[in-house]
Parts: structure tokens; C-alpha cells; sequence
């Protein structure tokens, strides 16, 4: 039997580095939630399910999910506040980012994945991890899926996501 992948310290600097530049990209300077609060919360979340984890690849797809959910619902309790500062903000900034340099509403691009993943729950899945910046490669070998196939999923979702999120953005 081989022996579950362990969220072990190089995988906890990877992740929050992940978080710290996600929450860097346009967010508010007096931000109220940590990156280590949001590597914390994912690595509480993760533990519950590492015994059925196949590989580092899908502990980190894990761990990527979890991260943008518990960023998600720091964002939509900030939002059922109805006070305070604006939403938060963030930039996706990738080599393949939907709307380089954009600041977008977190909340904004879940909706987008949400309507992805009514479509395609595969895409969505995707773009997620993408937006999550890893790699086509190990998107891969996370969901069991030859690069090319990852490849040509993102572009479909790529183009998806740039029309919803352009059209968030357009005042008609």
C-alpha cells in the first residue's frame, strides 16, 4: 500500500506563498485575514481527507481547493456585513491569467466558475487549479488527464471565463 502524501513544510511554504500573492494582487493593505490563518484553515480542511489523497499533485489540487474556498467565504461573510471597506479585490496575474493586471472581485470570478461548472465541471475544475497557478503538468497527473487534454480544457475555459468577466465588467 502506498503511504498517503504528507502536508509537509515545503508544501505549506508552496501554498502560502500561493495565498500571499493571490491576497497581494489588489488587495486592501488592512486586510483582516492572514495568509497563515488561510493555510491553516486549508491545511484543517486537507487533513480530513489525506488518507484517500493519491499523490503530492492531488494533495496540492486539494489544498488549491481549499484555499480558494475559504478565500471565497471570507468574501462573501465580508459581503453579508454590508459594511466596512469594498470588496476585496484580486489580480490574477499568470502567464495565462484571464484579464492580466485586472484587479477583480474574488466573488466575481467564482460566479464566472460557477457558471463554468454548470457547463463543464471539468473545465471549471481546470481553470481553477490554473488560477491557482499550478502547472498544466500537474493539473494532470491530479485529475489523471494527459497535458494535452489539460491544455485544451484550460483554452476552452480560458475563453469562457474572459467573456464572463468581461462582461461583469462592461456597464450595458
Amino acid at each position: 500500500m502506498v503511504p498517503s502524501p504528507q502536508f509537509d513544510d515545503s508544501l505549506y511554504q508552496e501554498l502560502r506563498s500561493y495565498v500571499v500573492r493571490m491576497m497581494d494582487r489588489g488587495e486592501r493593505k488592512n486586510h483582516t485575514l492572514q495568509p497563515t490563518e488561510v493555510v491553516h484553515e486549508v491545511f484543517l480542511r486537507v487533513a480530513k481527507h489525506q488518507e484517500r489523497l493519491n499523490d503530492r499533485n492531488h494533495l496540492q489540487a486539494v489544498a488549491a481547493r481549499a484555499a480558494h474556498h475559504v478565500l471565497v467565504d471570507h468574501a462573501r461573510s465580508r459581503k453579508a456585513q454590508k459594511r466596512g471597506e469594498p470588496d476585496k479585490r484580486l489580480t490574477l496575474v499568470d502567464a495565462h491569467a484571464v484579464r492580466a493586471g485586472t484587479p477583480l472581485d474574488i466573488l466575481v470570478i467564482e460566479d464566472a466558475l460557477q457558471k463554468l461548472g454548470e457547463r463543464w465541471p471539468r473545465q471549471r475544475e481546470i481553470a481553477l487549479l490554473r488560477l491557482w497557478e499550478m502547472t498544466v503538468k500537474e493539473i494532470g497527473s491530479a485529475l489523471g488527464l494527459e497535458e494535452t487534454a489539460v491544455r485544451r480544457q484550460w483554452a476552452l475555459a480560458r475563453a469562457f471565463l474572459r467573456r464572463e468577466l468581461n462582461r461583469e465588467g462592461d456597464p450595458r
